[in-house]
């Protein structure tokens, strides 16, 4: 269960950072806002020579994908955000069992043990001479 959990999470962060991402790039197109760009468009005329115009297209028209992007962006943070803390919140329900299980408690008496220390006596005492 908990390999499970872990991967979902590692997932879900990853879909925020993409998620993020996406999103700050849509709304800095949007602020940015629309240019022209200016391409041409090649033709043959009637008389068979190859002759071309210009053709311009703005950027406003991405305008709405940026949007709808930038919502899905958003929306999928909020789901993220929502099954992490499900996840999480799952995970917690599991363990509490095997955290509040009680346990035995065994007293244990220790027999008293009258220990004296009693140092041993010295006879002789021994100086070291000097030569």
């Amino acid at each position: 269960m908990f390999k499970k959990d872990r991967y979902c999470c590692l997932f879900s962060w990853i879909y925020v950072m993409f998620a993020s991402i996406l999103c700050t790039g849509m709304i800095l197109g949007i602020i940015i806002g629309p240019e022209e760009i200016e391409y041409p468009i090649y033709y043959m005329s009637q008389n068979g020579t190859l002759e071309h115009s210009y053709d311009t297209i703005t950027t406003s028209q991405n305008v709405g994908l940026c949007v709808t992007l930038s919502i899905i962006g958003f929306f999928g943070i909020a789901i993220t955000i929502c099954v992490h803390q499900i996840l999480k919140k799952n995970r917690t329900s599991e363990l509490e069992p095997l955290i509040r299980k009680e346990v035995p408690t065994v007293s244990v008496q220790f027999p008293q043990v009258n220990y004296q220390y009693q140092p041993h006596q010295v006879n002789q005492v021994v100086v070291p001479r000097m030569m």
